[in-house]
């Protein structure tokens, strides 16, 4: 809603390409925690500084880098799909555009590596 905090349900997708599958009352359990943890009132949501902090502390689970960046080209992918791109074409280029992290238009090596070890080549 580009208030620029992370509410409920906007938490929710970052946990969903993070794994979480659980259901909504689980949700609702573990974003109350979320929030307990970094003093936050949940009908407010995080900003982005407790958002950080709850990343860098584990309250939102833990984290490396490299997973980072998956769930960033998850959240990339959907957003580039919300925003209509259809059809096989439109979805491939959405994929594309995620997978192109340095946004130069081309997938070098550390971008094609990702992408091959995401789909479970190794």
């Amino acid at each position: 809603d580009d208030d620029k905090l992370l509410k409920d349900h906007e938490m929710l997708t970052f946990a969903s390409a993070a794994g979480f599958n659980g259901s909504h009352d689980e949700w609702t359990r573990e974003y109350r925690f979320v929030c307990t943890r970094s003093a936050t009132n949940p009908l407010t949501g995080l900003n982005p500084m407790k958002f950080i902090l709850v990343i860098n502390n584990g309250s939102a689970g833990k984290y490396s880098d490299e997973e980072l960046r998956v769930i960033l080209q998850k959240l990339e992918l959907q957003q580039n799909l919300n925003a209509g791109a259809s059809g096989r074409s439109g979805v491939i280029r959405a994929v594309f555009h995620a997978c192109d992290l340095d946004s130069d238009g081309y997938l070098n090596r550390g971008e094609m590596k990702s992408i091959v070890n995401h789909i479970g080549f190794k």
